[in-house]
């Protein structure tokens, strides 16, 4: 990864990080050109609209993001849905997950402890790999996070309740 990061940085981008990278700022690019309403997969400009401002862009990276799309969750929401949306999609997706789970990371229930201390870490782990692939569009694991944090809200629900 050290030699991906060292050849990308030397403007060659044929590594899997260096082409994650290219996606990446394709994306970014995408971003800035459709900032409200985001771009539906499919109907990319043209390589050489982008081939000016992303020097780094190959072909091979343009295909890439032509037929299968964005290699990050992160950037897919919002080339897909625009900032507004986008952002509100990342929100539902981690931030208040997270700030659900964080928040009882120091109850003084063991169980609701251990439940939050494992939400909080599967959040870090899909937050961390959805830098690098669509977690839930090309992995299709929408519906495991969905019953994954169903399962955990009410179990650290339940508890709480009948604590009270």
């Amino acid at each position: 990864t050290f030699d991906s990061i060292i050849q990308f940085h030397e403007g060659s981008p044929n590594t899997s990080l260096g082409m994650r990278m290219g996606l990446i700022l394709l994306d970014i690019e995408i971003v800035k050109m459709y900032p409200f309403f985001g771009l539906e997969d499919g109907l990319l400009p043209t390589f050489d609209k982008f081939k000016e401002k992303i020097p780094i862009l190959t072909n091979e990276i343009y295909e890439l993001k032509r037929l299968p799309g964005s290699h990050s969750e992160i950037t897919a929401n919002l080339t897909r849905k625009g900032i507004i949306l986008g952002l509100f999609a990342l929100f539902c997706l981690f931030i208040y997950p997270m700030k659900f789970f964080v928040s009882r990371l120091f109850d003084k229930n063991i169980e609701v402890k251990k439940l939050a201390m494992i939400g909080v870490s599967v959040v870090v782990i899909i937050l961390i790999s959805s830098f690098g692939t669509q977690v839930f569009h090309f992995k299709m694991t929408s519906t495991f996070w969905g019953y994954f944090l169903a399962m955990f809200f009410a179990s650290i629900f339940r508890i709480e309740k009948n604590i009270s």
